[in-house]
């Protein structure tokens, strides 16, 4: 079966918000881009358009307990996708920024506070108006033309927030994991995908009775799931609810439909059985599809096995088993984040025989964090090899060498772009240290 991560993917691309304006209260906003600088600016006080830019935005809600909406945006060039190697194509660039912001009053309409947002690569606070770089939440992606890319944390620096004829400005003054400086200007209308599991959405787990629906909609998108079947999504509103973005005030219903392979023109007729989608071996015709409701357009997932979310899994040998409260309680001594593309999260299982543990993506990108003390107590565990397993390919840590000389609180990053591997340790690059290289 194919992985449940190319319907979020399809559902992300119907949902890109195309970035339209660009502008600046001064007499010239930035004259002069400097070294490794992207992005678009204006001059004076008009709004000036951002040409080539896409943008993704997701809102997570109060996700650190401190009292502040997080938030991420990513900032992306215009680039071609490679579906088959899942990612980019250059020359182009992925910037992420990731802000804490002001609790938002409705999570599905959530914005970004106008003002100046700071950051301490030392550590996050989490903050209102702060910017997360600590572990590597915000960063920098360049995509080479004709293939390959370079990653950079961001480690210091500015961002400035501001809002002119509902048009977002954001000048951001960086500094990246290789000390160079990076500035960025963006401005244009966005809109946050709601995340943070607050809103008016929800699945639906028994009966409601709906009323007044006068308007419908259904997108097909082929075979995704599954060579089986094909799958439409169907969304059944109210006349208050805007069908292009998914939101409105009147109640809406969203279906999602399994069909007979090759079925553009429309829902094949008949009757459709709910399929639970977390023991379904396959996905066949005249089924829906029940499961997680994901808050990016509802989108659902299939896990297959027993994954656990942004946690561990511990699999003995071949046979999946949930960990005793005594080994759970020891594997969360070494603490580490495994994300995919653009900071998405990620379904993963963390198998560990002997002394090799491996962490199993599925998707074509992934990024592990963690820092050197944590890296430390796993082999005090005695895990002396880390494999990091994608969709495209596996990297091979060996944790001995990993730690020898560096300090405990130095950062760990592996990034996994398609097939290509970058490790940084610290601020220093250390593909020197992925085995087999």
């Amino acid at each position: 079966m194919r992985k449940a991560t190319r319907f979020f993917r399809f559902l992300s691309i119907a949902l890109l918000t195309a970035a339209v304006a660009a502008c600046s209260d001064s007499d010239n906003d930035n004259p002069t881009t400097p070294p490794g600088g992207d992005g678009g600016s204006g001059g004076g006080s008009e709004v000036v358009p951002t040409e080539g830019v896409t943008t993704e935005a997701f809102y997570k809600g109060d996700l650190y307990g401190t009292g502040s909406g997080n938030l991420w945006i990513n900032f992306i060039s215009e680039m071609e996708y490679d579906d088959f190697e899942e990612d980019y194509i250059g020359p182009g660039y992925i910037l992420c920024l990731d802000f804490n912001t002001t609790l938002a009053q409705n999570a599905d309409f959530a914005t970004l506070a106008e003002g100046t947002y700071t950051c301490d690569y030392a550590s996050d606070s989490h903050e209102t108006f702060t910017l997360n770089v600590a572990l590597g939440d915000s960063y920098l992606v360049r995509y080479a033309e004709g293939g390959g890319s370079e990653s950079f944390d961001i480690t210091g620096g500015t961002v400035t927030v501001a809002i002119r004829e509902d048009y977002y400005c954001i000048d951001a003054a960086l500094t990246l994991s290789d000390n160079s400086e990076y500035s960025y200007s963006f401005v244009g209308k966005l809109s946050f995908l709601n995340r943070s599991n607050e809103g008016q959405m929800s699945n639906l787990t028994g009966d409601v009775a709906l009323s007044g629906m006068t308007q419908a909609m259904a997108a097909y998108y082929g075979a995704s799931f599954t060579d089986t079947s094909d799958f439409y999504t169907v969304i059944i509103a109210g006349p208050d609810y805007d069908l292009d973005i998914n939101y409105g005030t009147s109640d809406a219903l969203m279906l999602t439909l399994n069909v007979t392979p090759g079925s553009p023109e429309g829902i094949p007729s008949g009757s459709y059985t709910v399929a639970d989608t977390s023991t379904a071996e396959d996905f066949y015709p005249n089924t829906a599809l029940s499961g997680i409701y994901d808050p990016t357009y509802g989108g659902y997932g299939a896990p297959e096995g027993n994954p656990i979310q942004g946690n561990i899994m511990l699999i003995s040998g071949d046979e999946l088993a949930a960990p005793s409260a005594d080994a759970a309680a020891k594997k969360s001594e070494a603490r580490y984040t495994v994300k995919g593309l653009f900071g998405r999260e990620v379904l993963y299982t963390a198998r560990q025989k002997d002394s090799v543990l491996t962490l199993d993506v599925p998707a074509g990108s992934a990024t592990f964090r963690t820092t050197v003390q944590d890296m430390q107590t796993l082999l005090n565990e005695g895990v002396s090899t880390l494999v990091v397993q994608t969709e495209k390919g596996s990297t091979t840590l060996n944790l001995s060498l990993l730690v020898e000389g560096q300090k405990g609180t130095d950062r760990v990053v592996l990034r996994r772009l398609g097939e290509n591997t970058f490790l940084t340790v610290g601020l220093r690059c250390r593909r020197d240290l992925i085995v087999g290289r």
